[in-house]
């Protein structure tokens, strides 16, 4: 494109474009499922503009809980070019999020109040059974409801796109060594947005019979102000963990909303592509979803 140079590609994923005067880039998705990213196919047809959908929505909903990168410039790009428009193989910015240039910060900081997969898996077997600085009950409970909602931040500088965990303190510590200024203010302020925005969407999504188990968050610096904003995507399913209300049992796995047949395939048939049938039946419960989120 004549205005703007391609800076970051992640496969089908996600793309990112930067104008020429570096001050604003636009997020492009594609239908490729991050989580099937060792897996040939897996595209879920229309998913790119459906997680957009979900994340336009919310940021503009939060807008007055937490600043973010996309409200303070969406109004500019009402009139984006043809020209830009057919490069970025889009007509209607649907799968599309531009956002003002922030410099995101080497961290995504991740709330959970539920005891997901992932933190069942890694659960703590310490007699003081303490996560993320966070005592647990003596008897924890795959999927249930935590006590207090666990804030647990994690490093994205490692080689190999290797992620490193921490508590926070040790959230606080990694800034520091980072050259962070203010560093345990930041930490603060990244906690307390983080915080608000998950108990404002829990409440949000129980009245749509949703139960929002955990999700991650990522947040960046407005070169301008000098002040902590969110960027990237928001609550969509490929950073969320969504379970049904009338389906939800404390001590049974959930199942993962949208994908759970594609899973039990692959699980099945490793060696085998996923059926169109089922990216299909995807692509309709995402857009189901994305409807519920939405509405």
């Amino acid at each position: 494109m004549p205005n703007w140079s391609l800076i970051k590609k992640n496969g089908k994923v996600r793309e990112m474009y930067e104008n020429a005067d570096h001050t604003r880039v636009l997020l492009v998705a594609g239908d490729e499922m991050p989580e099937f990213e060792r897996y040939l196919g897996v595209c879920v047809p229309g998913k790119g503009k459906l997680a957009t959908k979900i994340s336009k929505y919310w940021f503009e909903k939060t807008m007055d809980i937490v600043p973010n990168a996309y409200c303070s410039v969406k109004n500019e790009f009402y009139n984006l070019s043809l020209e830009d428009r057919v490069a970025l193989n889009t007509d209607d910015m649907d799968n599309v999020i531009p956002m003002m240039k922030i410099k995101m910060l080497p961290v995504e900081v991740t709330v959970r109040g539920y005891v997901t997969a992932g933190m069942w898996e890694k659960r703590p077997k310490d007699p003081k059974r303490r996560y993320k600085g966070v005592s647990l009950p003596g008897a924890l409970v795959n999927a249930a409801k935590l006590s207090s909602i666990i804030f647990a931040p994690t490093a994205k500088t490692l080689p190999k796109g290797e992620r490193m965990e921490m508590d926070y303190n040790e959230f606080i510590d990694f800034f520091t060594r980072y050259g962070i200024l203010n560093p345990a203010d930041r930490a603060e302020v990244i906690r307390d947005y983080a915080m608000k925005l998950f108990d404002f969407a829990t409440s949000e999504l129980l009245h749509r019979g949703l139960i929002l188990a955990e999700t991650k968050f990522e947040f960046g610096i407005n070169p301008a102000t000098g002040n902590i904003v969110l960027g990237d995507e928001l609550l969509t399913p490929d950073v969320t963990t969504y379970w049904d209300v009338i389906n939800y049992r404390s001590g049974v796995a959930q199942e993962i909303m949208v994908t759970q047949p594609i899973h039990d395939w692959i699980k099945a048939h490793p060696d085998l592509l996923v059926p169109n049938e089922l990216l299909e039946d995807a692509a309709l419960e995402y857009d189901k979803l994305a409807n519920k989120i939405c509405r």
